[in-house]
């Protein structure tokens, strides 16, 4: 792992990111198993990352021969953390060719999906978690449940101009709301 000398701008965003964060979605289908692809990854974790002043990116390096990738998250500050790993050789299994680009190109998207999630902290979303219902979670007020502001109230913050951004943050941080991914994006569409 190396850091930028300061990182307090960085981890600052980073905190707020990952309170935001919600999971990928596992909907490609694998060899007996679901999981959640890069673009999905990178989907879910875009406007989020972007909305907090982050962003990722990801090299091939290498190191003493081998074939490395180096992934980076970086802050609008100039700060940044990044990690390094020498990637495995891929095994192309279920109809894949003997063509060493093909097996170079899946080791590449393989590390980049695993090491995008890990330095983000990108859970995939467990189908046989997802009807799993936990009272922690199921126990926060939600700001639509009979109390002030309605969401007739939401709507007339955003026909007078407030922007949907705004009023999440202050549902969120001045009133201390759980605001989940499907009210967010209610509120968006206003």
């Amino acid at each position: 792992m190396i850091l930028s000398d300061k990182t307090d701008e960085l981890f600052a965003a980073f905190a707020k990111f990952q309170g935001e964060l919600e999971s990928a979605s596992k909907g490609k289908q694998g060899h007996g198993y679901k999981y959640a692809d890069l673009a999905e990854c990178i989907n879910t974790a875009k406007p989020v990352l972007a909305a907090n002043g982050l962003g990722i990116t990801q090299m091939l390096g290498s190191i003493e021969g081998q074939q490395t990738l180096i992934t980076s998250l970086t802050h609008s500050s100039g700060q940044y953390m990044s990690s390094e790993v020498v990637m495995v050789e891929a095994e192309l299994k279920g109809g894949g060719s003997n063509n060493p680009v093909q097996k170079l190109g899946s080791a590449i998207t393989y590390h980049r999906r695993y090491a995008f999630a890990a330095i983000i902290g990108l859970a995939q979303e467990d189908e046989d978690a997802a009807g799993f219902v936990n009272p922690k979670k199921d126990a926060e007020i939600k700001w639509w449940s009979g109390v002030s502001p309605s969401k007739a109230e939401v709507q007339e913050w955003v026909k007078a101009g407030r922007t949907p951004e705004a009023v999440i943050e202050y549902l969120m941080e001045t009133l201390g709301y759980g605001v989940s991914k499907k009210e967010r994006q209610w509120i968006k569409g206003l």
